[in-house]
Parts: structure tokens; C-alpha cells; sequence
């Protein structure tokens, strides 16, 4: 149809993290019409939205991040009644080996067999292959027939026979429910019939070749029982409901926390329940019931109380929006609209209905977890008491970059996922392990205060390493509530109220180390001052970390290019080269760098303040602090000022000619002031400068950054306008960086009145993308761009800042620049420069377009609105005399010009069209 997008998003995601593909508002995916090609696309280059092309009808998965059409629906007749099928019915079967639940009996069967020989050996027990239409009976098939883990694949009735596939119950009852496990469902192109089965401890599904043989499940009607006043095995008193091997109770008043009873919640099935079970009672939309959920150690930390002496471990979270919210509080469920919902409220004041819970059968199984002496892959890191493995993937080392969802596939490629937390410990060890790594890797990091103002490269700040996390809430199931991409549940705080703005564009979240090394011995801040975390744009690319559990086996994609440890253990990344601690054997000087070049690197060579403390923190965890290591040194290096940057006038003089140095973790400044014996035997470090790569190759990504949403389109620029906030340079920066930008660099004259242009109505300075020192020449951006273009006020040129020193904040060095914004000022849009410390006002960000906006201005006449007026833009080539007349026909006139920022929106319009324009002014 003419007019019509071909191109378009429909609702098919798998955007909830650890589920498959399912459409968005909750219908069975059970119609297949997939393009053939994308069966073909690795699972690392996949996407987790679907569009499709109205010509074929073929669906493809698409970047999420991209700017499509798309197409609403509404269903005509939502009045259908749902079948109630949390209620318990008392179950009779007619042989001992069936499992009788809900009006059905169940048979698990331990031969493996065909799909075919398996349906065929349910219908001689008058019974046909499982059928599941909720999660109910997911329930069911996960905790009554498995016990909380289908450990082997398993053969449900669901088959597909049908080009393009539809798959349906063997027993011919409705699909109401598909469940699909990750990346699932995968159908073999053109190949028939592929049948269903379930795994795991969610009981999710997968798609497999109808002749594999696996067990199987078969499924009858059984016989209902008379209903009692009470649910079989739960206290005669009225009121309590069995579900499973548990009876609950609503009471009806309104209480403190922790009066009546502690409620435990320990999955989605059990939460479903309830849900169903407070619909059922009817209350106000205003009502809440207490969970035993609280922060005990008001720190942020939510734990279940103990119910019978057994505190429980939180296995499962469904906190509402922005939650939760403020530390020591108690938490309870929200009705209404956000029904189930957990909200932190007070302990002492608040009050809200109780549901009681009482063991009918078996006590609930723990679920089996790694134990911390399990092992950690080659190359991976790990806790003592951690039960997780860890793998910074920084950008020395991989091919590029990546997107949230590239990194997380990236990580599940591996066997793993981006990193979650469960306790705050956690948090702090891993934030630990962070700093210890960019110890090695980041070479501009530690000589800040020591070496200010006497070394050439000067405060050589922080370069914004932030990091994905496993923390993002992209699904629209999530209704805005934060999870962790491996489905570990939330328990602490994530992040503070002042990250709500925009809440609904930035849907995941990344750190951000921030080191303080002249502050180690002090420590009178919290350490949550040394990491940020913060909510990022999902199409930010960012460096990331993987995490695997400790003792599980890592995949090997052909791309990935594992790290060898070889024969002294894995290399040391420092300064972007690679580094190996040779203890054994022990060499003289010659023989060891005879030793390093055989193994195709050289002697370890001293070039930074940086790399030597690396190499001695590295020497001092793996041998004594007196034992000396060879390392390579010239007379540049030894008379560097690194090596004693307390006195920066020091010079060492080279006394010797061609000498030997060692290194120790003590002494190592007296070592390196003097040579050493070269024929003792000692242990070296040999370096490789070119980085080994961890990946072999990297498709480029899919996702095409554009102008999206609220970001203004100019040029191959996107700006966005954000609520102006007071903030620091770095403060603001980091801001620019949460939304996949950083703050504008000014790249030409055309840019300058732009950003001019976008200025009314803000503050009168705004912080633009430009940081240096003053004993550094300024020549390049925040955002890496060569300064080539200039608008500092003329005053300023050739005038240096004078900005006293200040140890405790390193900010306070440099020289930032800020844009004018005076109104009725010809110096609006100029650059003026001031201390990175100081408060101005951030209000826009920039990134750079993958698809650059060539907007086609048509060859007529335009009306476009600015501020309160109205213009009119005619392109015809006229005198001035019949411009003028042109504009009283249209009742206006030529436009005057009063003020810097519709100057600028009007040399913009002008530049856009390619054409001078006539102005009203004249000498007449």
C-alpha cells in the first residue's frame, strides 16, 4: 500500500533476560515465520526485537536500538474469562506410579525414546505426552515431577509439522502458553517436524529433531475429590488455600511489619499465586500486604526474616519501579495496577494486610550453589569466598566496543553472563578486582598529584573506563524495575533518586572504578565512593566484564581467542603490553634477555610511574619484597622524573655505560639508582609490546547509532537537551557518557551556530567537551576530535588561568572551557575557561550519527518557527526592493535580526539551504 512502511517493528522480543523469544503482550508463540537467513546468524550476532518486511512477511530480529515504523493493536474483545488455575483440587489417580495435582495425573518415564515412540507409549496408558497451558503446570513439571531441577532434557506433546512452522498439542487442547528458554525457538529451515522439549530448573523449552531420544512425561485426567472447608493438609481453620506442598492465609486487618507472620517468597510460581490469591480477595486498589523482605542493617541490603529459626536466602525479586527505594526499610506487596509489585515501606508507621504461610509437606529444597574451592577458568578471576568467575574485557584487548546486549551475548557466547551481585560484599570484591586491574591496564592513572605541574603530560586524568554490568530492565514485563541479565534477583539498592530522570530511556546500567591512590592510607570515605554506577543508554558501547559460576566448563566459540597461560602462568597486561614474571629458571642479565627474545618478547622496560608500581604490586603477591627481578632500563628512563616524583628537579646521572638493573618490591628505588651485578641469578619480567587479542574477529555491530527519541539531528551529530543540572566538569561529563555521549565538541563554524541556536532560555555558561592543563597544548576533544576550530572570547587569548593547587581534589588542575550564553550579548556562543571544579551548568550532551542526516529542503517557499516567531523562508532570487515587497504580501517583512541566538538560527537556516538571504537591514 502506497504510503505504507515495508519495513516495520512488530512485538516479537526476548528482551527479559534469560527468557526466549515471546511476544509482548503475552500471546503463545507457537507461529513461526522467520526469515531463512537469520537461522544462519550466530548467537553472538543476534538481536533481541523482531521487525518485519511486509513484502515477504518474514521476520528478522533487528537491533532494538534502531528507529523503525511500527504497527499498534488492540484487540476488539478482551472479555474472554480465564480459566482459574491456581485452585487446588484434591486428586485421585488409579495407579500408585502417578502424580496426581490440579484434576490431572502425571507419569514420568525414565526410558529415553523417539518423540513418536514416546507418544505412542503415553496412549497405551490411555494418557497422551504432557501438554502445559500455564505457568501453573510449569510449576508442576519443575518442583512435583523434577524437584526443583529438570536436570535432562525432557519430551513435552508440543510438535510443528507445518511450513512455516505452527506448533501444537499432540492431545489437540489450545496452545494458551509457550515458554521458550534463550534463543529459543529454533527451527530448522524447510526440515519437518520438529518437536518440543523442557529442561532446567525453570522448565523452559527448546526446540529439538524429533528422533533424538529422551525421556518423557505422560498426561491424564484424574479424578476430583469432594471439596472440604479447608484445603487437604492445611489447619481446619477457615481460610487458609493449599497450593503445592504450602497453605496460606489472608488476614484481614491492617498491622505493624512482622505482627502476624513472615511471609517468604521464593520464585515466580509462588508469587503468581499469591497474586492470584489477593485478586480473589477483593481488596482496594490503596491496599499492600507485608513480606518478611527488610534491610535489618540499614545499609541497603534486603534479606528475609527468619521464619522458624531458618533464615532463607533471596532466590527470587519483583521490586515495582524505582525500587527499592531507602535502606532500612520493610517491604510489602502492592494490589491494584502494580498487583505483586514489592515496595519498601516503614517498618514502624506503615501498615498493610498479612499472609501467612505454613509447611504442609516437605520443607522448600535450597537450590544448589557453586562451592567457593570450585575452579576458575584459565585466564579468569576469582574471590576466596566468591562463587563466581571474573574477565575484564578491556578495549586493549578485544576487537571494539560493544553495545549492552553485544556484551552480554558476548559473555553468554562464553557460558556466562555480565557480572550480578546478591550482597554488598560482593560488590565491594568485585570492585576490587576492577581496580586492581586497571592498575595494569590504564597507563595515565597514577602519577596525578606527585607529578603535577613538572611533567609535560600533567594531570593525566581518568579516561572514563565505564563497564557493563549484568543490571538492565529493557522488558516491558519489567514495568520499569531493574534485573540482572543472569535472573539473579535483586536485592540492594541499585541506584539513588537522582537518577530518575529520564528513567525511561536509559534501561542499563555500567560502573565506573574511580581510583584515588594518594588517599590509600586514609580512607575516610565510604567505598562506594569508589565506584559510580549509573543507568547508561542501552546503545552505548562500552568495555565490559564476563562472570561464569565457579566450576562450570567455559564454551569455546571459533572466534574467541582463549588465554593461554603457557609455562610461567597467564601475562600481566600493563601500559598496553603484556607482561611474564619469570621465578624459574633463575638467569644472569644476559641469559635472561636472551631468554625473553627466544619467546618472541624482550626484557621488561621501565617507561611509566605506572607500570613500575604494577610490576612491583605484581612481584611483591608472588615473591618476597627483597627478592630482586631483572628489568631493562636506558639512561632516558633512569634519568626520567617518574622514578622519584617527590623531586622532580632530580636528575640520576648515568655513571656507567651498558649496566644491568633489578627491580624489587622494597627497595626498588635504591635498585634502579644503581647497576647491579650481571651475572647474578635472578628471576625477570619479559614484555611483549603488541597486546594479544581476545577475540580472533568481530562481525561489525548491528546496531547503527542514529538520532533516536529526543535527540536533535544536525549534520552527523545528535544533541540532547536534558534538564539543566549545576555540576562539576567531570560530573558533567560522566552524565553525557550515561546517555551514550559526552559533552559537544565544536567542530566548525556551522556547529557554533547550531549549538548557539539551541541556547535560549539556559544558563549563562554550559560546559562544552574541552579539558587541558596549563602546561599542555589544547588540540583535541573529549570525544577524541582534533581542535580545529576556535570561538574563545578575544579577551582571553593569550591569558593563562592561575589555579592554586589542591590535593584533594584533582579537578582543581584543570583548565575547562565553558560556552556564553549573556543575553543580548555579541559574546553569546564565545568560549570562556575556568577550573574543572567549579559548578556550571551542563544542559546538552552530543554523539556521533552512523547514519548521517542529509535533510532534502525543498526548492520552495518554507515557514519554520523559532522561539515566538514565525519566519518564512522564500527562495527566489530577488533585489532586496522585491524581497521587501514579497514579505508585505505575505502581511510580515524582512526579518530583523536583535539578538546572538536568532542570528545564529538564521545563519543555520541559510547554510542548510545552501543560499544567502535577505535581511531588513539597509542604508536608506
Amino acid at each position: 500500500k502506497e504510503g505504507v512502511a515495508r519495513i516495520f517493528w512488530i512485538g516479537l522480543n526476548q528482551l527479559y533476560s534469560a527468557r526466549g523469544w515471546e511476544w509482548s503482550d503475552h500471546r503463545p508463540l507457537n507461529f513461526l515465520n522467520w526469515d531463512p537467513d537469520v537461522l544462519m546468524t550466530p548467537t553472538i550476532g543476534r538481536s533481541s526485537c523482531a521487525r518485519m518486511d511486509a513484502d515477504s512477511g518474514l521476520w528478522q530480529s533487528f537491533s532494538c536500538e534502531a528507529r523503525l515504523p511500527y504497527v499498534c493493536e488492540k484487540l476488539l474483545n478482551s472479555t474472554a474469562e480465564l480459566t482459574d488455575v491456581w485452585t487446588y483440587s484434591d486428586t485421585h489417580c488409579d495407579a500408585a506410579d502417578w502424580v496426581p495435582n490440579d484434576g490431572f495425573c502425571y507419569l514420568l518415564v525414565n526410558e529415553s525414546d523417539s518423540w513418536d515412540k514416546a507418544h505412542t507409549t503415553c496412549q497405551t496408558f490411555s494418557s497422551d505426552l504432557i501438554s502445559i497451558h500455564s505457568l501453573a503446570d510449569v510449576e508442576v513439571v519443575v518442583t512435583k515431577l523434577h524437584n526443583g531441577d529438570a536436570e535432562e532434557e525432557m519430551w513435552t506433546g508440543l510438535r510443528n509439522i507445518n511450513t512455516p512452522a505452527l506448533f501444537q498439542w499432540s492431545d489437540g487442547t489450545e496452545v494458551t502458553l509457550t515458554y521458550w528458554d534463550e534463543n529459543e525457538p529454533q527451527v530448522p529451515y524447510n526440515k519437518t517436524p520438529n518437536c518440543v522439549s523442557y529442561f532446567g530448573k525453570l522448565g523452559q523449552w527448546k526446540v529439538q529433531s524429533c528422533e533424538e531420544k529422551l525421556k518423557y512425561v505422560c498426561k491424564k485426567k484424574g479424578e476430583k475429590l469432594n471439596d472440604t472447608r479447608s484445603d487437604k493438609m492445611c489447619p481446619p481453620d477457615e481460610g487458609w488455600k493449599r497450593h503445592g506442598e504450602t497453605c496460606y492465609k489472608i488476614y484481614k486487618d491492617e498491622v505493624p511489619f512482622g505482627t502476624n507472620c513472615n511471609l517468604t517468597i521464593t520464585s515466580r510460581f509462588e508469587q503468581e499465586y499469591l497474586n492470584d490469591m489477593i485478586k480473589k480477595h477483593t481488596v482496594s486498589p490503596e491496599k499492600y500486604f507485608w513480606t518478611g523482605l527488610r534491610d535489618t542493617g540499614a545499609n541497603g541490603e534486603y534479606s528475609w526474616a527468619s521464619v522458624g529459626g531458618v533464615k532463607r536466602a533471596v532466590t527470587f525479586s519483583n521490586w515495582n519501579f524505582f525500587e527499592p527505594a531507602s535502606p532500612g526499610g520493610c517491604v510489602a506487596m502492592a494490589t491494584g495496577k502494580s498487583l505483586g509489585k514489592w515496595e519498601v515501606k516503614d517498618c514502624r508507621s506503615f501498615r498493610a494486610l498479612s499472609i501467612c504461610k505454613k509447611i504442609s509437606g516437605h520443607s522448600e529444597p535450597e537450590n544448589a550453589a557453586p562451592k567457593p574451592e570450585d575452579p576458575c577458568p584459565e585466564g579468569w578471576h576469582s574471590f576466596p569466598s566468591g562463587l563466581s568467575c571474573y574477565k575484564l574485557f578491556h578495549r586493549e584487548r578485544v576487537v571494539r566496543k560493544r553495545n549492552w546486549e553485544e556484551a552480554e551475548r558476548f559473555c553468554q557466547a562464553l557460558g556466562g553472563h555480565l557480572p550480578s551481585f546478591r550482597h554488598m560484599d560482593e560488590i565491594k570484591e568485585f570492585l576490587h578486582f576492577l581496580v586492581e586491574q586497571f592498575r595494569h591496564v590504564n597507563a595515565k592513572y597514577l602519577c596525578q598529584m606527585l607529578c603535577s605541574s613538572f611533567i609535560n603530560t600533567s594531570f593525566l586524568h581518568s579516561d572514563q573506563r565505564w563497564l557493563w554490568i549484568g543490571l538492565n530492565k529493557r522488558s516491558p514485563d519489567l514495568q520499569g524495575s531493574w534485573q540482572w541479565s543472569d535472573h539473579t534477583p535483586v536485592s540492594t539498592i541499585i541506584t539513588a533518586n537522582e537518577f530518575q530522570q529520564d528513567y525511561d530511556i536509559r534501561d542499563c546500567a555500567a560502573v565506573k572504578v574511580i581510583q584515588r591512590p594518594w588517599r590509600r592510607s586514609w580512607y575516610f570515605y565510604e567505598d562506594r565512593e569508589f565506584m559510580n554506577l549509573r543507568p547508561f543508554a542501552c546503545d552505548a558501547t562500552l568495555e565490559w566484564v564476563c562472570q561464569i559460576p565457579k566450576g562450570h566448563t567455559l564454551k569455546m566459540p571459533d572466534w574467541y581467542n582463549p588465554e593461554r597461560a603457557g609455562i610461567h602462568g597467564p601475562p600481566v597486561v600493563i601500559d598496553g603490553s603484556e607482561y611474564w614474571f619469570v621465578a624459574d629458571p633463575r638467569l644472569s642479565y644476559e641469559e635472561a634477555v636472551l631468554y625473553c627474545d627466544s619467546n618472541h618478547s624482550s626484557l621488561a622496560s621501565l617507561t611509566s610511574f605506572t607500570g613500575l608500581r604494577a610490576i612491583r604490586n605484581k612481584i611483591a603477591n608472588i615473591s618476597s619484597d627483597e627478592q630482586k627481578w631483572w628489568v631493562r632500563t636506558t639512561e632516558q628512563v633512569i634519568s626520567h622524573r617518574f622514578i622519584y616524583s617527590r623531586d622532580p628537579w632530580h636528575h640520576f646521572p648515568v655513571l656507567f655505560g651498558e649496566e644491568c638493573f633489578y627491580l624489587s618490591a622494597r627497595t626498588w628505588f635504591n635498585d634502579l639508582r644503581k647497576p647491579a651485578d650481571c651475572s647474578a641469578k635472578l628471576p625477570f619480567v619479559c614484555e611483549k609490546y603488541n597486546v594479544s587479542s581476545l577475540e580472533k574477529y568481530s562481525a561489525d555491530s548491528a546496531a547503527k547509532v542514529q538520532c533516536s527519541g529526543d535527540w536533535i539531528t544536525f549534520q552527523n551529530k545528535c544533541f540532547l537537551k536534558i534538564k539543566p543540572k549545576s555540576v562539576t566538569f567531570s560530573e558533567a561529563s560522566d552524565i553525557c557518557h550515561t546517555y551514550g555521549g559526552t559533552l559537544p565538541s565544536v567542530l566548525s563554524q556551522r556547529e557554533q551556530d547550531f549549538i548557539t541556536s539551541q541556547l535560549p532560555d539556559m544558563d549563562a555558561s554550559l560546559w562544552i567537551g574541552l579539558r587541558w592543563t596549563a602546561y599542555e597544548k589544547i588540540n583535541k576533544w573529549m570525544d577524541n576530535r582534533q581542535l580545529t576550530y576556535s570561538n574563545f572570547h578575544p579577551l582571553l587569548v593569550g591569558r593563562r588561568l592561575q589555579i592554586p593547587p589542591n590535593i584533594f581534589d584533582e579537578e582543581a588542575a584543570y583548565h575547562c572551557a565553558v560556552m556564553l550564553n549573556l543575553q543580548k550579548s555579541p559574546f553569546t556562543g564565545m568560549w570562556n575557561f575556568t577550573s574543572c571544579s567549579e559548578h556550571h551548568t551542563l544542559a546538552l550532551c552530543q554523539k556521533y550519527s552512523e547514519i548521517e542526516s542529509r535533510p532534502t529542503l525543498q526548492n520552495t517557499s518554507e515557514t519554520v518557527k523559532y522561539q515566538n516567531n514565525l519566519y518564512k523562508i522564500i527562495l527566489k532570487t530577488l533585489t532586496w526592493t522585491d524581497a521587501l515587497r514579497e514579505c508585505q504580501k505575505e502581511n510580515m517583512h524582512l526579518v530583523s535580526i536583535t539578538d546572538p541566538h536568532q542570528q545564529a538560527f538564521l545563519t543555520v537556516q541559510a547554510a542548510l539551504r545552501n543560499s544567502s538571504l535577505w535581511i531588513g537591514l539597509s542604508s536608506h
